[in-house]
């Protein structure tokens, strides 16, 4: 029975220290699976979803923007351009986060500015232009000179200015102003000369008989085309093209009188003289006929007629003052 007993005390206390080991297993199991559950559902115990401001892999978010200097850019006129007293032009510009703008115009050798164009009162910078009609009766403008137009924020910041001077013509300048808008060009004639008529691509001049005896006019013509021949029934003829192959024009003539050398196969041509870039043949004739290329599509034909042993002085002076529009 002593035996017994003793095998019955041993057994109970392996089955306590076996239960106690077992039950420690598993609380400490069941400790750890409550810890990895808490961390992997942490916006369920957060309040108010704060799991949101929490940076994601380590890494935070930043936002960024990127703010633009206010700014304006004049776009015409730039410089060089032409404009006569009367007639209406586009100012243009672009700007970047200004609201207003007004206009003004600066005299070359002046140091304030001379005008506001756009008067007392702003106009939205988003327009991005300004008609402007050059006033007639405004002495400080219509007496001509050189300007640049000055854009500029109502607080004087940002501005632009034209990058170059461009030109406003005397009124009484503009007044002799004759335009060619078939060939793009224009001419300026002295205030004895009246035009006769005057279109697209023909222009009649008449003038006092001041320059020589037995004066009859001067007829403008535009030519369209790559070439173009002159006739005279007494002379003979001469023709200019334009050879794309050489890139030059050619001359190819038929022609009769003192001082002329015929030129039946193709020739480069030369020019008596060149204005603003652009060349001056002779036609032929005894009239006298200049023929301008202006381009390789348009040719400028102008002729001269008066009496044998006048003076040509008038056309010649006539063609100096060619520009292209």
């Amino acid at each position: 029975m002593n035996k017994n007993k003793g095998f019955i005390g041993i057994g109970l206390i392996l089955a306590i220290v076996l239960g106690i080991v077992v039950v420690g297993g598993g609380a400490y199991y069941l400790g750890k699976s409550g810890a990895k559950q808490s961390v992997n559902n942490l916006e369920n115990i957060l309040p108010n979803n704060q799991n949101q401001n929490l940076p994601i892999n380590n890494t935070q978010q930043v936002n960024t923007t990127t703010s633009t200097a206010p700014s304006i850019t004049v776009l015409s006129p730039n410089g060089g351009e032409s404009y006569i007293p009367g007639k209406t032009y586009d100012i243009t510009w672009k700007s970047t986060d200004v609201n207003n703008v007004s206009i003004w115009l600066a005299r070359k050798g002046a140091s304030d500015v001379a005008e506001l164009i756009t008067g007392s009162s702003f106009i939205p910078s988003s327009l991005g232009k300004y008609s402007w009609t050059i006033p007639t009766t405004n002495n400080d403008i219509n007496s001509g000179g050189q300007f640049k137009v000055v854009v500029s924020d109502k607080n004087s910041i940002p501005s632009d200015s034209s990058d170059n001077y461009f030109t406003i013509n005397s009124a009484t300048t503009a007044g002799n102003i004759i335009k060619q808008t078939g060939c793009g060009v224009s001419f300026s004639k002295t205030s004895d000369w009246s035009v006769i008529s005057n279109t697209s691509n023909e222009t009649a001049l008449d003038i006092l008989p001041n320059d020589h005896t037995g004066f009859s006019g001067i007829d403008i013509k535009c030519v369209l085309g790559n070439s173009i021949t002159d006739t005279d029934a007494k002379f003979g003829n001469i023709t200019y093209f334009y050879d794309t192959n050489k890139k030059a024009w050619m001359e190819t003539d038929n022609e009769e009188g003192e001082g002329i050398t015929s030129h039946s196969i193709p020739v480069v041509a030369t020019p008596l003289f060149t204005v603003n870039g652009l060349p001056v043949f002779r036609g032929t004739g005894r009239w006298l006929t200049y023929i301008i290329p202006i381009s390789q599509s348009s040719i400028l034909y102008l002729n001269e007629g008066d009496t044998e042993g006048g003076s040509t002085q008038s056309l010649t002076n006539l063609v100096k003052t060619l520009k292209k529009l």
